[in-house]
């Protein structure tokens, strides 16, 4: 109750800065008028606001209440919260201290609106109407500052992307209400004058509708795309689905607007013909205006919802696209190449002869080009689950993958072999062959496809569910080890020198104790130094001494060595890992296969007795030498201070690798 309280009240707010500076910029298009009429059409509007303001002030109090009790978690029998829990979100709380600020901005905002109001002149007294636009204007800004956009500090520009797009909406929704007004006052008293003024005005809100809709779109877009990042946030996500419901809407929208500049607004340039299209024309921006005032409707609903990005979709189609997992296959590169060609030859025929074209044949080839749509889209779905886009819970950490090295042994060796090869023992009996879990097919696959097999098994080709073996944390210790361990497979090619601008290999993290006995994470050296990860399982002086010559040369990479073993030499500017070396060791081996090694096939891992791996300061394995396989390598120190020089000089390509596998 007290979410569609807190809804309501910006949905009111939001139509209140509006119309305050909308309003004012459809009077400033107009202009002065000596017109009795058209200047008791200005008075009208300007003795709206201070209405409005006093909306907004009660709105903008009401929503404060409202964040108030849903921060303390009142239910909604106790909506009015305390004086001290007012004072505590007011001073305390950055959106706090933002939303009592907006609420005292309102304030002034009332009071210079009832002055402009009792001027009796909308454009004599105008600084007043710039000082109330000026203060709605303030009042909408700080709007966005507390929304979903600045939990995001490394993206500020979020907020400054979202004030664009606020203030870009409030002007043309604004504007459409005296849009319609002036076209009702023109058409009961029609003249050639006030044609002439309303045709004029008209014509340059046009110019600014436009614009705004430019930006409105564009800053749109962008928003979006971070908040919603996969098919599943989009079409599986209350947000998403809120999102596909603003862009249905805004489609009609562009609609009508073009309908009304192309059409509608040539014909009222004259007296004659506009007599004729005023009644169509107030028709069409009415129903543009319920449109618009539902987006932004939808708008206050949207920021009382949790974004895609922290929710947890649910994928209710039977299918996905997946141009990675289909595109290797044949014909597929072939069929969508040609469904996009009708896709855009027919736009092109549409676009350049629909004049010329009668309307069954504009029908005809809109048909042809939805069949190239279609044809194309479906080559490049993939079956999916409703737990196709469930992110996982679970870490990708070396003990979860270690987990889940142990939950596969005990539940999936039978048919997927020793080696996770598909060869196990009972493979010849099922009806279909099992899965080879070293092939790229499983890094095509997400991960909530790989929990909905594990949960609700595979009944087709004999696979069993596992949700009575396994809990869902076990679960996804099995998901976390199936990527490693077809990484793994990928990652042969990897070798002592980096392929300079060509991250890709996310390093699994990790948990450890420091020198001081405080607990640690791999993630810690992100942004402040390369890694150079070594695993050694016996005393090996020689590389003793060369790590405590690397870890001396200050040089922007850090030295962790992971062993079980003691070593008494050892640099004290390196970091030695004894704790949780075993479960370390058993994830960074599954990414230790060469070209010359793919490993045993009756075993998981490698039995690898030294391994060092070359990290960048932004998490991703970059280069990898495996003494037993490749002769010469980093033995020579200066070859490996070249790689980490080329590393430092690199900026950021991608963003860190996540924390949870998709």
């Amino acid at each position: 109750m007290i979410e569609v309280i807190s809804a309501f009240s910006k949905a009111v707010g939001h139509l209140s800065l509006a119309w305050l500076i909308g309003g004012n910029v459809f009077l400033l298009l107009g202009g002065r008028s000596a017109d009795n009429v058209l200047h008791g059409w200005q008075l009208r509007m300007v003795r709206t606001f201070p209405w409005a303001a006093a909306l907004l002030l009660a709105a903008t109090a009401l929503g404060l209440m409202a964040n108030v009790a849903i921060t303390a978690g009142l239910p909604a029998g106790q909506f009015i919260p305390s004086r001290e829990m007012l004072e505590a979100f007011a001073f305390d709380t950055r959106a706090g201290r933002f939303a009592s600020f907006r609420l005292a901005a309102c304030v002034p905002l009332l009071f210079v609106a009832i002055l402009f109001a009792r001027s009796g002149s909308a454009t004599a007294k105008y600084p007043a109407g710039a000082l109330v636009f000026l203060l709605a204007v303030v009042i909408g800004a700080l709007g966005p500052v507390t929304g979903h956009t600045s939990g995001y500090e490394e993206r500020w520009w979020l907020t400054p992307l979202h004030i664009a797009h606020a203030l870009c909406m409030y002007a043309w929704l604004g504007g459409l209400p005296g849009w319609i007004g002036l076209v009702r006052t023109v058409w009961r008293s029609p003249t050639l004058e006030r044609s002439s003024y309303a045709a004029r005005t008209l014509r340059r809100f046009s110019y600014l509708a436009m614009f705004s809709m430019l930006v409105i779109v564009s800053t749109g877009v962008v928003l979006a795309f971070w908040f919603v990042d996969t098919q599943g946030a989009l079409l599986g996500t209350s947000y998403g689905l809120l999102i596909c419901a603003k862009l249905v809407l805004l489609a009609v929208v562009l609609a009508i607007a073009n309908h009304a500049r192309t059409r509608l607004l040539p014909a009222m340039e004259t007296l004659a013909d506009a007599q004729d299209f005023y009644p169509l024309a107030v028709r069409w921006i009415t129903i543009e205006l319920v449109l618009a005032a539902a987006m932004l409707g939808l708008g206050s609903v949207l920021s009382q919802t949790t974004p895609a990005l922290h929710d947890q979709p649910y994928w209710w189609l039977p299918l996905r696209l997946s141009y990675e997992a289909t595109w290797i296959e044949p014909p597929t590169p072939l069929i969508v190449t040609l469904g996009a060609g009708l896709v855009l030859a027919a736009l092109i025929i549409i676009g350049m002869f629909r004049h010329k074209l009668t309307s069954g044949r504009r029908i005809g080839v809109a048909c042809v080009g939805a069949f190239g749509a279609i044809m194309a889209l479906w080559y490049i779905s993939v079956p999916a689950y409703p737990d196709t886009y469930r992110k996982s819970d679970v870490a990708y950490l070396t003990v979860s993958i270690a987990n889940g090295i142990t939950h596969y042994q005990a539940q999936c060796v039978s048919c997927h072999g020793t080696g996770a090869l598909g060869d196990g023992a009972e493979a010849p009996v099922l009806p279909k062959p099992p899965a080879d879990l070293s092939a790229p097919h499983t890094a095509l696959h997400t991960s909530g496809d790989m929990f909905w097999w594990l949960t609700h098994g595979i009944p087709d080709s004999g696979m069993p569910g596992l949700a009575d073996a396994l809990n869902e944390q076990d679960r996804w210790d099995v998901i976390n080890f199936l990527r490693a361990f077809s990484l793994g497979y990928e990652a042969r090619f990897l070798s002592y020198r980096i392929s300079p601008g060509k991250p890709w290999l996310g390093a699994p993290n990790f948990y450890y104790e420091n020198r001081d006995g405080q607990p640690a994470q791999l993630k810690d050296f992100r942004e402040q130094s390369n890694v150079l990860l070594v695993f050694l399982k016996q005393n090996d002086q020689q590389t003793i001494d060369r790590l405590n010559q690397l870890a001396l040369e200050q040089s922007g990479l850090m030295v962790i060595v992971v062993s079980a073993q003691k070593f008494a030499n050892l640099s004290p500017r390196i970091t030695h890992i004894q704790n949780a070396a075993e479960e370390i060791h058993l994830g960074y081996e599954l990414l230790s296969r060469t070209l010359s090694n793919r490993g045993d096939s009756t075993r998981i891992g490698m039995d690898r007795s030294h391994m060092e791996f070359l990290i960048d300061r932004f998490g991703y394995i970059r280069a990898r030498w495996i003494p037993e396989d490749e002769s010469g390598g980093w033995s020579d120190s200066a070859l490996l201070m070249q790689q980490v020089t080329a590393l430092s000089a690199e900026p950021r390509i991608l963003q860190p690798p996540d924390d949870h596998v998709h």
